[in-house]
């Protein structure tokens, strides 16, 4: 929420489950006028289950989560200033079953992830029709995974000597982007010029020389053209830069035709190009509830998207409608996608899978009135992978 109208609002929620869930959240924001702050916050606890009780062992593990967000915003004149904050805790215990012969010792596996991110806004109007839109982010996650030796008679715990059951990976990722549009800067013309900046770095055992990274620029251009005011054309281009992958030129294409006062005819096209992240690339993440390994060997996405769109308005003092018809056509080669790569084990990793295609045909109906609104919708896809069956199947 960015505005709202009390001086003090709170929010608080609470969720019981017989089955051992246990779980309380709430915010509250507080308005003063040209400025307002909100804070959210709240834990979510699982006692763990088996079907079989045990003192110790469970096979759906003990989960305890803590999360907060704070923001704040300042309303200006044109502008507006926006700090948010999100950090969440998450920690899984694994208790081992007891040690034979004597049932003294067990190992325990303590898995906690962190994750901590800031975003910085601002944006506004500086002039007439003229708009800024700038935004960074700084995001952090630490992942740790422990195995402890613990007496059961003494309750003492001691780290095991295998290095290799402790593990810490840490992820950073730098963001920072920013929009700069000017509105009928020439006649019937419109532009917008951005940047766009993603930087990551990883550290840890899994990771190849034990610290990487990947760095992304991209700088693109937008324009809007009115050859009549019943056209809107909509031409762009964007060049990227990754330090890891050659990215090609990315250019799109946007039409929208005002048919009448009743219909209007969308179409667009666009390319598309995404490298692998890191955690796709080298995170091996495993857990009780998690088995995911990364793959240096991937390569980046490249797409095409075909979307046209007819929408039909009615409307009168009393009431409005709204039908609106979608269809799209994707082409996405190699598609990265996370499969089961070792059935045995039961390992999960990110592969190449080949070429994708989907499409799909979305139909939504909206109708209007005074303190009233209502939507309903439908929608129908299918899709094939050139890996597997080359005909489309419905899903």
């Amino acid at each position: 929420k960015d505005y709202f109208d009390a001086k003090v609002f709170l929010n608080p929620n609470s969720y019981y489950e017989s089955i051992g869930t246990f779980n309380f959240d709430g915010g509250i924001g507080y308005n003063l006028g040209k400025y307002n702050i909100l804070l959210n916050g709240g834990r979510n606890f699982f006692a763990g289950y088996s079907p079989v009780d045990t003192s110790r062992y469970k096979l759906w593990k003990p989960k305890e989560q803590y999360f907060t967000d704070s923001q704040f915003n300042a309303f200006r004149d044109r502008m507006t200033i926006r700090y948010s904050g999100k950090y969440f805790y998450d920690y899984i215990l694994n208790r081992g079953t007891p040690v034979q012969p004597y049932n003294e010792f067990a190992f325990d596996d303590h898995y906690k992830t962190y994750r901590l991110s800031n975003t910085l806004s601002v944006k506004g109007e500086v002039g007439e029709g003229r708009y800024i839109d700038v935004q960074a982010d700084y995001s952090t996650y630490e992942r740790r995974k422990n195995t402890f030796l613990k007496n059961l008679v003494t309750l003492k715990e001691v780290l095991t000597a295998d290095s290799t059951d402790q593990d810490t990976s840490d992820f950073k990722s730098w963001m920072l982007r920013g929009t700069y549009s000017h509105d009928n800067a020439f006649e019937k013309l419109s532009y917008q010029i951005g940047f766009d900046i993603n930087l990551q770095s990883g550290s840890g055992a899994k990771i190849k020389n034990k610290e990487d990274n990947i760095d992304d620029y991209a700088a693109f251009v937008s324009f809007q053209y009115l050859p009549i005011k019943e056209i809107t054309i909509q031409p762009a281009v964007r060049y990227i830069y990754n330090s890891k992958y050659k990215a090609p030129v990315i250019p799109s294409l946007n039409i929208r035709a005002e048919l009448s006062d009743a219909f209007a005819l969308r179409m667009s096209y666009a390319q598309g190009f995404r490298a692998p992240s890191l955690k796709e690339l080298y995170l091996l993440f495993v857990d009780v509830n998690h088995n995911i390994k990364g793959n240096e060997e991937l390569v980046a996405e490249k797409s095409h998207n075909f979307n046209i769109g007819v929408d039909i308005h009615a409307e009168s003092e009393k009431h409005a409608f709204k039908l609106e018809n979608n269809f799209y056509y994707n082409y996405i080669n190699d598609l990265i996608y996370l499969i089961n790569t070792d059935i045995v084990n039961n390992m999960y990793s990110y592969v190449n899978i080949g070429t994708f295609k989907g499409l799909g045909y979305n139909i939504t109906l909206s109708y209007m009135r005074h303190n009233f609104s209502s939507k309903i919708g439908a929608s129908i896809s299918a899709n094939s992978y050139e890996s597997k069956d080359p005909k489309f199947n419905l899903s």
